[in-house]
């Protein structure tokens, strides 16, 4: 099975993968999108899946070559649940690198994997980090804090063997929360994005 034409053109025309790669890069990126589980798939859902994905990432301010790393990387983000990546990015404006400089745009390009996690675990954690911040050597919630750490490890070092199910539950993330994190200061430019093509009648996904 093959991309249809239809797909190509329209990766060609958002994404202009002629302009950074060769015929036959474009052609393993193809193969990396379909391998990432959209075999089974009709063409109208694969397109469907990845100009959501494409419009959320414009949405977020990601420019092409980033967003073709992003795929290249991890191309099960491409069905990924949009709302689930989006709560992700607003949760991780809390996760910072060694220079205390917010990261969530470097996880998401080169190390989308860390999506992985569960958004309610995920939000669980770097809210318990930032109510608990006694329990860190130093304040920076870290990707390596929050992504890299394994559950057990969680527990040991930071919440003194309090279970997953019982860190969710001290933290658990509703759609009250979805709202309230886009109040976070890193977050408000695209709260009034979202607002701004929400006023103009514009739906994706």
């Amino acid at each position: 099975m093959e991309l249809s034409t239809k797909i190509k053109i329209y990766l060609e025309e958002y994404l202009h993968l002629s302009n950074y790669y060769n015929s036959e890069q474009i052609q393993k990126f193809y193969e990396k999108i379909l391998n990432g589980s959209f075999k089974r798939m009709t063409e109208d859902k694969i397109l469907e899946y990845i100009e959501s994905f494409i419009y959320l990432f414009q949405l977020l301010d990601f420019n092409e070559v980033e967003i073709i790393t992003a795929i290249n990387n991890e191309p099960s983000l491409l069905h990924a649940d949009k709302y689930d990546l989006l709560s992700k990015y607003l949760i991780l404006s809390k996760v910072v690198d060694k220079d205390g400089i917010c990261c969530r745009d470097d996880i998401f390009i080169n190390h989308p994997k860390d999506l992985r996690i569960s958004l309610k675990l995920l939000y669980a954690r770097i809210m318990f980090l930032i109510n608990n911040q006694d329990v860190m050597r130093n304040s920076n919630i870290t990707r390596r804090k929050v992504l890299k750490i394994t559950n057990e490890e969680f527990r040991k070092i930071y919440c003194r063997n309090i279970t997953n199910d019982e860190l969710i539950s001290l933290y658990p993330f509703n759609s009250e929360d979805y709202q309230n994190i886009f109040n976070w200061p890193e977050n408000l430019h695209i709260k009034e994005k979202i607002l701004a093509e929400n006023n103009k009648g514009v739906h994706h996904g």
